[in-house]
């Protein structure tokens, strides 16, 4: 048989527990993560410096977004030692006004886009050529890195391939390097 001080232990143990309960679905639980692929050594270990001279951008492909965070995560290992084009960032919408997630397209970043999206190359038709020319001048590029590890880098390399011919191999990246291409670059 319970006494007075042992229902009121037994209360206080009930008001405790209902407090505990009703508290658990506000206490910290760890937030998932995910994984993300090594930096390459061509940034890594800074041989992207002998390809991207002052005023110049190298070219992630694809290139930065709020689904493609590569490029970022390099620029940001070199402590912003290069420039980029594109990005993650909230700007308004030409169009609206209202908050947009990516800085506005070119159409190459477009098919590149594209490309990861479905894992699928993009076919090019005539004339395409001079758009991505045009886009590599609006973006200043000295070089394209394409990092072999990513989903459809096979479908990737494929679309640039198109217009800019093999790859070279450098520093654990596929390197389309195109100074030459783009002199007098800028918009």
């Amino acid at each position: 048989m319970l006494t007075g001080g042992s229902w009121r232990a037994v209360g206080r143990g009930s008001a405790l527990l209902a407090v505990a309960l009703a508290l658990a679905w506000v206490a910290p639980a760890p937030v998932p993560g995910t994984r993300t692929r090594p930096v390459p050594a061509f940034i890594a270990d800074g041989t992207w410096r002998r390809y991207v001279p002052a005023g110049r951008t190298l070219v992630p492909v694809p290139l930065p977004s709020f689904h493609e965070m590569d490029g970022m995560r390099w620029a940001a290992r070199t402590r912003l030692g290069f420039a980029l084009p594109q990005g993650y960032l909230t700007v308004p919408d030409p169009v609206t006004g209202k908050p947009w997630w990516n800085a506005p397209q070119r159409p190459s970043a477009i098919w590149f886009d594209q490309t990861t999206v479905t894992c699928q190359a993009h076919p090019a038709v005539p004339g395409e050529d001079r758009i991505l020319l045009a886009d590599l001048r609006y973006w200043r590029a000295a070089v394209l890195v394409l990092d072999p590890r990513h989903a459809c880098a096979g479908q990737l390399r494929t679309t640039v391939e198109q217009f800019l011919g093999v790859p070279a191999s450098v520093g654990g990246v596929w390197l389309w390097d195109v100074r030459g291409r783009v002199a007098g670059a800028g918009p």
